[in-house]
């Protein structure tokens, strides 16, 4: 699946993917102190998967370098809430480069 660039929403400011079959998205959203990467179906109120990236950029590249990889493996019709919520599983502790489970799906040293 592959993914392109549109312009910044009121939902997603930063930065907002649409995938070229339009029904996926991905777009960072800011709140007062962290960055979140959202992961979801067009137009649809709730995210299948929603990541606390903390408020480095390095991370927020890291993870979102780490979640196009993922998702490139599949075709757009494989793809389901569902799938995306076991790809990328909620950290149990935020940000996501303190959570365990988030270390080993980045291979942190």
């Amino acid at each position: 699946m592959k993914f392109l660039a549109t312009s910044a929403s009121a939902y997603f400011p930063r930065l907002q993917l649409v995938s070229c079959g339009g029904q996926w998205e991905i777009g960072y959203q800011q709140n007062l102190y962290e960055v979140w990467l959202n992961i979801g179906q067009v137009g649809s109120p709730s995210e299948a998967s929603s990541l606390n990236c903390g408020s480095s950029p390095s991370l927020h590249a890291l993870v979102l370098d780490h979640v196009l990889g993922r998702l490139l493996e599949f075709k757009e019709a494989e793809l389901t809430g569902e799938l995306v919520s076991q790809l990328f599983p909620q950290p149990t502790v935020k940000p996501l480069d303190q959570c365990p489970v988030w270390q080993e799906l980045l291979k942190w040293p």
